[in-house]
C-alpha cells in the first residue's frame, strides 16, 4: 500500500517538474524574443523640449545632445544624457525620461541670471555663477553687477547685495554695483551715484547704521554726498559732490558738516 502511494506521489512530482520545465521554456522563450526584439527595435531621435528655451539655449542643447544620435527606447544611456545635459552650465535642472508615444524626452530649466558676475558670468538666485548660451547676455545692464576675484565669494556677495537692498531700499536706493577686493572690502555704488567703501570689519552694523543715518539726521544731505568711506572704528568720512576733500572721520552718530 505505502509503495503505491510512493509510486502515486513519484508521479505527481514528476508531472509537476515537467509542467514547470515546459513553463520555463515558455518564459525563456518569450524573454529572448523580448531582448531580440528590443535590439531590433528601430532607433529614434531624442525628442527635446525646447519650448521654454532662447534660440541660444536650444542651440546649445541640440549641439550637447547631438553625439547620443539616434536611440534605442530601452536600449538608452538616460543617466548618460542626463550627465551631459546638466553638465551645461546655464542648465539648473535637467529631466530625461522615457515615453511610450515620443520616445526619450529631454528637457531642462534654464538658470535665470539676477546679477552679472565679473565680465563673463551671471549669477541666479541661488548663488549659482554660470556661463549663459548666449555671450550677449553677460554685462546686462538692466542687471546688479557683482565683482570678485573668486566664485566662492558669488553665494557671499548675493547675500550682501540682498541685505543692503533691504536697508536702503526705504530711501529709493539700490546698489547697482558690488566689489568685493582681495583685503575684503566692500566697494558698493546704489542707483542714485552714492559710492560706499567699507572693510571686513562688522561691515553689516556699519552699514545698517549708515542707512540709519540717512534716514535720519543725514536725510537733507544725502543729495549732496557722493562717497561715504566707512572703515573706521568709531567713524566715517563724507566726500561731498561740491568738495574735492573727503571730511575728517565723525563719529557715526552725529552729523558731518
Amino acid at each position: 500500500m505505502n509503495s503505491q502511494v510512493n509510486t502515486k506521489n513519484a508521479r505527481r512530482v514528476l508531472k509537476l517538474w515537467q509542467i514547470l520545465l515546459m513553463v520555463a521554456i515558455v518564459l525563456g522563450g518569450l524573454i529572448v524574443a523580448a531582448m531580440k526584439g528590443i535590439e531590433q527595435a528601430p532607433k529614434r531621435p531624442l525628442v527635446l523640449e525646447l519650448s521654454n528655451l532662447t534660440e541660444s539655449q536650444a542651440n546649445s542643447l541640440k549641439t550637447a545632445t547631438a553625439p547620443f544620435g539616434q536611440v534605442q527606447f530601452f536600449g538608452a544611456d538616460l543617466m548618460g544624457i542626463h550627465q551631459v545635459v546638466s553638465s551645461l552650465s546655464w542648465v539648473e535642472s535637467a529631466s530625461v525620461k522615457r515615453d511610450w508615444q515620443q520616445g526619450v524626452i529631454v528637457s531642462v530649466v534654464p538658470r535665470r541670471a539676477v546679477a552679472n558676475f565679473g565680465s563673463q558670468h551671471l549669477l541666479d538666485a541661488n548663488g549659482a555663477v554660470f556661463v549663459p548660451a548666449d555671450e550677449r547676455e553677460l554685462m546686462d545692464k538692466n542687471l546688479v553687477h557683482l565683482y570678485s576675484g573668486h566664485t566662492n565669494d558669488a553665494t557671499d556677495m548675493m547675500r550682501q547685495m540682498q541685505r543692503v537692498n533691504e536697508w536702503f531700499s526705504p530711501l529709493g536706493m539700490t546698489a547697482e554695483d558690488m566689489t568685493l577686493t582681495s583685503r575684503q572690502t566692500w566697494l558698493i555704488r546704489f542707483d542714485n551715484g552714492l559710492r560706499v567703501i567699507v572693510d571686513h570689519e562688522n561691515t553689516e552694523q556699519k552699514l545698517f547704521s549708515l542707512s540709519s543715518l540717512l534716514a535720519g539726521s543725514l536725510a537733507k544731505e544725502l543729495p549732496k554726498i557722493q562717497s561715504v568711506d566707512l572703515r573706521y572704528k568709531n567713524g566715517f568720512t563724507i566726500a561731498w559732490k561740491t568738495a574735492g576733500i573727503p571730511q575728517k572721520p565723525s563719529d557715526s552718530g552725529s552729523k558731518t558738516s
